[in-house]
Parts: structure tokens; C-alpha cells; sequence
């Protein structure tokens, strides 16, 4: 005959808790580790005359409390910044915590660049390589579900469509847990240097043509602004310009927001050809402008830094 039970745990860290009045104690475990439970029971009177004494458990029962599944918390998407002309980029979507499977569903805006820089305040002058509104190119602007069930997406530029792009992925966890990525920004390149030339696609009366400029064809004549070289750069760039009559220089760098970064030149400065070294070490990766301004020139050309 027994009158009460009693319980106590050995914890992780290998100390044990105080003996709790029931079968079981009643407790609640959180941490994971490795734990230990003993019993213990008062026997009154047992079947061969013995009284009044204690029996504790023979063995020991060990359980294991594993870590609790942490809910997907965020979902970040990195990859190709610039897309080349032929080129396939590959972008992945990079998970933090949740409860597998997953579920991915990628999609793609692509930006109507006019309508992208007419949002800047910088948007004068700029010279369009690319986006804009592209003959049998793809709807700008808006969302477009893509269907790609996978954390690693692919596309191929090929050639014809201009447009810059956003991407994004939203996955779900399976207890439901949905995020949403960063949207990031694809720069689409219809133009190359190679063996010192500037090779880019162009449409003429609608249909699609490669024409080639030599790099170094200024008219010193005149006001100009040169595509930086090489572009992507990382971590340094050459931006040229040319000065057809002498005058003080606003050489800046701005962000995609319009955000002012670095003042390169500030100065009055002689006609001729002039050149400057962008250092962007200290800069994240993405889409840059750099825009001059001197007497009545002002002119803005668009950069992308990749690391």
C-alpha cells in the first residue's frame, strides 16, 4: 500500500530539481539538451509485512528535448547585378530559420527605365542604354508570377530585350509562414567593349541592329560625357570627359534615390579632354549615376558597381 509519489529531474547542466509531489512533476521543458527523470514512492505496507520505507526508481528514464522550429523569418535574394548580352545569370533565395518544405514563387517586374528616372531628381539629360518602352519588349511596371518552384532562379539575355529588372521570391514554410525577399535590381547591358571598341544593339525602323563606336571618338569640339571603363567595375573606375572651353566642373555621384555619394570634381578647369578615377571600395554593389555639369552642359550616365 502506497500513500504518495513523488518526481525530480535532472537537467542539462546536471543538476537536479526538488522532488514535485505526483507520478510525473508536472514539468514543462524548453531548453534542449539531455534530461533525467527519477521516481520515488512511499510504501506503507507491502505483501510481505515490510512498512513504512522509500522506493526510488530501479533505472534512470533519460529523454532528449529538441530545439523548437523556429518559423521562417527572412528571405533575401542575391545573384547577377548585371546581366550581359548572351549571358545567363542565376539568382538564389537564401533562407533564415523556417520549417521545411518550402515553397517558392519568384517574380519579375521589369522597369520602364523613362519612368524609373523620371521618379529621380536627376532624371535631365540621361542617356537611356537601355529599359524604356522596347518594340515587342515585356510589360513594365507590375509583378509578373514567373512559376518557378526552386530557391535558384535562372534568365538568359538575349539580346533583345532591353529592359532592366526587379526581382523578387515570396516562399511559404510549411506551418504557413509567408515572406516576402528584397526586390533587387537586374541592370540589363545591350552593349559590350571589346578589342577597344563599344559594341551595342540598337533598333532601327523596328528591327534589331549591332552597331560599333570607337571608345576614344570625342569631337573636342564639343561638351561630352563618356561611358565610365570598365563598366561593372570593382572596385575602381575611369570616367572621361571633355571640355570644349574652360569653366568651373561639377563632377558628382548619386545614388539610385538621388542621394548625392561623393563630389569627384568641384573646380574650374582648362578646355581639353579631361579624366578622373572613381574609388568605390567604400560603396555597396549596385546601380550608380555620375553627372557633369559645367557653364550650360549637363549630362548623366548610369554605372554599376559589382563585388
Amino acid at each position: 500500500m502506497t500513500n504518495w509519489y513523488e518526481a525530480r529531474v535532472r537537467y542539462p547542466d546536471g543538476n537536479w530539481s526538488s522532488w514535485q509531489t505526483g507520478q510525473s512533476g508536472g514539468w514543462v521543458f524548453t531548453e534542449p539538451g539531455d534530461y533525467v527523470i527519477e521516481g520515488c514512492v512511499h510504501v506503507v505496507q507491502d505483501f510481505g509485512g515490510y512498512s513504512n520505507y522509500y522506493m526510488y526508481s530501479s533505472s534512470y528514464v533519460p529523454f532528449v528535448v529538441l530545439p523548437q522550429p523556429v518559423p521562417l523569418t527572412n528571405v533575401s535574394v542575391t545573384g547577377n547585378i548585371t546581366l550581359y548580352r548572351d549571358m545567363t545569370g542565376f539568382w538564389g533565395a537564401t533562407l533564415t530559420d523556417g520549417i521545411a518544405p518550402f515553397t517558392y514563387n519568384w517574380q519579375i517586374k521589369y522597369v520602364d527605365e523613362e519612368l524609373l528616372l523620371s521618379n529621380n531628381p536627376l532624371n535631365s539629360n540621361v542617356e537611356h542604354t537601355g529599359g524604356g518602352i522596347i518594340i515587342d519588349g515585356p510589360p513594365t511596371n507590375s509583378w509578373l508570377p514567373i512559376g518557378y518552384n526552386a530557391p535558384i532562379f535562372s534568365k538568359t539575355n538575349n539580346g533583345i530585350d532591353f529592359n532592366d529588372f526587379l526581382l523578387r521570391c515570396i516562399v511559404s514554410d510549411s506551418v504557413n509562414t509567408t515572406i516576402t525577399s528584397n526586390e533587387f535590381y537586374v541592370y540589363v547591358v545591350p552593349e559590350y567593349f571589346q578589342d577597344g571598341m563599344l559594341k551595342k544593339l540598337s533598333f532601327a525602323e523596328g528591327k534589331l541592329s549591332e552597331s560599333t563606336e570607337t571608345i576614344s571618338s570625342t569631337n573636342l569640339t564639343d561638351y561630352s560625357l563618356n561611358q565610365n571603363y570598365p563598366n561593372p567595375f570593382n572596385p575602381t573606375t575611369t570616367i572621361e570627359y571633355n571640355l570644349p572651353k574652360e569653366g568651373f566642373v561639377s563632377l558628382k555621384v548619386y545614388d539610385i534615390l538621388g542621394k548625392e555619394i561623393v563630389s569627384l570634381v568641384n573646380e574650374s578647369q582648362s578646355k581639353g579632354k579631361h579624366s578622373i578615377v572613381l574609388d568605390a571600395s567604400h560603396l555597396a554593389s549596385g546601380l550608380y549615376f555620375y553627372q557633369i555639369q559645367s557653364n550650360e552642359f549637363s549630362f548623366i550616365r548610369k554605372m554599376i558597381l559589382t563585388k
